[in-house]
């Protein structure tokens, strides 16, 4: 390590250090400090350190000097002549989802001037949530990534279809070495539309280019891969050298079929509609790195306190300057994750993503599996049943992108897992048995809890294991 760089790196600190410089005096210099942090991980973990204690120390400071929600739950922490030590953040109370709908309106900063608004879809608490993102935090963004982004990737623009749905409203623009064709593949037309506009060769600075890129939720991904499969031939498709997913986890199953389709690697991001934080999966540990926008605690199931390896429910705090409008203070994201303390090739720390915690499977307080592990399991067996997506889509379209459809319930030591053969899937008795054994055998092999499977048929009658 030059001594340029560490002479770099001791001067970040003493500014990250000092509160006396204000988030005016910082902000500016952020995305060199993080991408310096990350050269230096191994040679000076502490930078890394103090870089996100001084930027949850400015989240901190934001929300109680703007937020009239903050300002009154949390007195005394605004106008520190110190650092917000992290044993006193970590004491603040943990806020869910409804708490963030029920005092959203006193959440939100007055100060800041409204751009546009990204909303959830409210398939998980049946409620959808309204969140306001402002010029400020939009600005800034495009400055840190266009700075965080390399020149060489920004000078050489391509072309990329991305896959837009109608339910979360507006997102946030970041600096992009492609141009983007939208297109929603919600309807048999979009498909199609979508399937010319790969087909097409595009002009820009005099030179032809066709399609490299598709990005969008998963179940879109899915669904244009499974229409492609039946109604085009392959070898006419482009050459892709992106292929990124969002919204939905990604079986092992899913991701087989779309990588084989496509020749490349999908590469999917964990995001939330309600905050910009999300992680992206890495391509050498196969799990989840936090983007530099928030700071991730994970909150053991047993002791409600922050690990550093283990299962627990996942909390995020949104950083300033990212997150103005609408900040976010340890957030319960209802997520379920697995953090790793071994560190990837990267030097980062990883997380595995187990499922929303109301739909997987905790005795007690201890963990027994998640629903992202079941869909897992289930998904690997195509007899069973997947819940459609749109029904007006031709059979063999309908459940792209669907997980299979189960149920659980416990009674004492004993967890019992009922899922269900397709429509127009029959196996006889004693194939749909092994199909319950097979299943039992992969869910007691993963949690060494005691299973029994049951699978209803529909002529042959149910089967258990």
């Amino acid at each position: 390590m030059s001594d340029a760089l560490l002479e770099m790196a001791k001067v970040a600190m003493a500014h990250l250090r000092d509160p006396s410089m204000d988030v005016t005096s910082i902000a500016p210099r952020l995305a060199s400090y993080f991408a310096l942090a990350g050269r230096m991980r191994q040679a000076v973990p502490e930078l890394g350190i103090q870089l996100h204690h001084r930027m949850v120390h400015e989240a901190l400071q934001w929300a109680t000097r703007s937020s009239p929600f903050y300002r009154r739950s949390l007195p005394g922490l605004s106008n520190s002549g110190s650092l917000v030590p992290i044993e006193e953040f970590e004491s603040i109370p943990i806020m869910n989802r409804d708490d963030i709908s029920r005092h959203i309106d006193e959440i939100r900063t007055p100060t800041a001037n409204f751009a546009f608004a990204t909303f959830t879809s409210g398939t998980t608490s049946g409620e959808p949530l309204i969140i306001e993102r402002c010029e400020e935090e939009q600005r800034y963004l495009h400055e840190f990534v266009s700075t965080m982004s390399p020149p060489r990737q920004r000078a050489d623009k391509r072309f990329a279809l991305r896959l837009v749905t109608p339910w979360h409203g507006r997102v946030l623009e970041f600096p992009s070495q492609y141009h983007f064709i939208p297109v929603s593949v919600t309807t048999l037309s979009g498909l199609k539309t979508a399937a010319k506009l790969l087909m097409r060769t595009y002009v820009h600075d005099s030179r032809e280019n066709r399609i490299s890129g598709i990005g969008g939720g998963l179940i879109s991904v899915r669904r244009l891969t499974a229409y492609l499969e039946q109604s085009v031939d392959a070898a006419v498709l482009p050459r892709l050298l992106t292929l990124q997913s969002t919204s939905e986890y990604v079986t092992a199953h899913a991701r087989r079929q779309i990588e084989r389709f496509w020749g490349v690697d999908l590469i999917d991001r964990f995001g939330l509609s309600e905050a910009i934080v999300g992680a992206w999966r890495c391509l050498h540990c196969r799990r989840y790195h936090l983007e530099p926008y928030g700071y991730a605690e994970v909150i053991s199931f047993e002791t409600g306190r922050p690990i550093a390896d283990g299962v627990g429910r996942l909390v995020i705090t949104g950083y300033y300057p990212f997150m103005q409008a609408v900040p976010f203070v340890r957030y319960a994201t209802g997520d379920a994750v697995r953090l790793f303390a071994s560190a990837c090739p990267t030097g980062r720390p990883g997380m595995e993503l187990l499922g929303r915690i109301d739909r997987s499977v905790l005795a007690g307080v201890a963990w027994v599996i998640g629903e992202y592990e079941i869909y897992d399991i289930l998904d690997e067996h195509p007899a069973l049943q997947r819940t459609p997506v749109y029904s007006q889509f031709p059979v063999g379209l309908q459940e792209a992108g669907a997980f299979p459809v189960y149920r659980y319930e416990r009674v004492g030591e004993t967890h019992t897992l009922y899922t269900q053969l397709r429509d127009g899937d029959e196996l006889d008795n004693d194939r749909l048995g092994q199909l319950a054994h097979g299943i039992k055998q992969t869910l007691t092999a993963r949690t060494g809890a005691d299973w029994r499977v049951i699978i209803a048929g529909r002529s042959t009658g149910d089967a258990s294991a």
